[in-house]
């Protein structure tokens, strides 16, 4: 938003989804919806020559990718983010489409971003001939820190609170959260969860809740516009992921929160300094940590090291290196 607000003027937005949010457009963006029309995209896409457009979805890579090798798309830069490794995460005939869009669209891009270095290893294991094609570079995903007025939101939330947040799907392991939290309860009764996001999962982590009696100790909030005010009330605060490609919730977390837990669930969360760590997918490790966190009392550094690894990701400072390797 800070990068994008000095180029309003020459700025197009473009969603293929369906208008969620107005943000954008009340901020004075132009901003074109395309709700769920390919063919409207296509109109757009062949309307003007572009001097760079930057994208960050696989398969609205492959696209656009594909749009500029036949000559609809005519920019003068295309970048195309890498939001998730699909490697591990997917199988069957799902991973196959996936596979196919590497071949097919990605093509004729200038720079591939990879969030971690991670992430670009497995890509180029698995899609060995994209580097003959493209190039590809690490670049950590930039942060910018909220405003006070978004800090400092006046919102409900009860003492001894954890706070987690993402969509409702299965690769966030909130059901390992929960079942971490219900080992966390023997000790310490007086602590409560409040998971924030909606998705798919709903329904299952509402059975799991109602199974494990914890109806009046974990709360799922839903959809919220913003997270920040909860993270900075929360006691804790934590990512019980299972694969990311790297979660910008925690860098969220990390601004606001001197108690963070994270699962290894991306590269380089490991290096991230002051973070309390878990394994992946593991009730008792997350558990350990999470109660680590929560008895200690040395936070001494902490608020520096956090604040230095997010200033290490600036807007400015991402931008600057993307167009170092163009």
């Amino acid at each position: 938003m800070k990068l994008a607000s000095k180029y309003k003027k020459e700025s197009t937005i473009c969603f293929f989804s369906k208008q969620n949010t107005s943000v954008w457009i009340d901020q004075g963006f132009k901003v074109i919806y395309c709700n769920g029309s390919f063919w409207k995209f296509l109109k757009i896409c062949a309307s003007e020559k572009f001097n760079l457009i930057f994208s960050t979805n696989l398969m609205m890579n492959a696209i656009l990718g594909a749009f500029r090798t036949i000559g609809v798309l005519k920019t003068n830069k295309l970048i195309c983010r890498e939001s998730t490794s699909v490697f591990g995460r997917f199988s069957g005939i799902k991973l196959w489409k996936y596979k196919l869009a590497y071949w097919i669209g990605y093509r004729n891009i200038d720079l591939v971003v990879c969030q971690t270095e991670l992430m670009k290893k497995r890509l180029i294991e698995k899609i060995p001939y994209l580097p003959k094609r493209t190039k590809i570079e690490t670049i950590p995903n930039p942060f910018e820190f909220p405003t006070t007025d978004l800090v400092n939101m006046d919102i409900e939330i009860q003492d001894n609170t954890i706070v987690a947040a993402g969509r409702l799907i299965p690769e966030k392991g909130f059901d390992i959260l929960i079942k971490s939290f219900t080992k966390l309860l023997k000790t310490n009764s007086n602590m409560n969860l409040i998971i924030l996001g909606e998705g798919s999962e709903r329904g299952n982590l509402e059975n799991l809740i109602q199974e494990l009696n914890l109806n009046n100790k974990v709360i799922l909030k839903g959809q919220v516009e913003n997270v920040y005010p909860y993270f900075k009330q929360a006691t804790l605060c934590v990512v019980s992921s299972i694969r990311e490609g790297f979660p910008n919730v925690l860098l969220q977390m990390m601004s606001q929160n001197d108690k963070v837990v994270s699962t290894l669930c991306a590269g380089g969360i490991e290096n991230i300094r002051g973070l309390e760590l878990a394994e992946i997918n593991d009730i008792d490790s997350l558990y350990k940590a999470i109660k680590k966190s929560l008895d200690s009392s040395d936070l001494d550094g902490i608020r520096e090291l956090f604040n230095a690894e997010l200033k290490s990701r600036s807007i400015e400072d991402f931008v600057k290196e993307i167009k170092g390797y163009l």
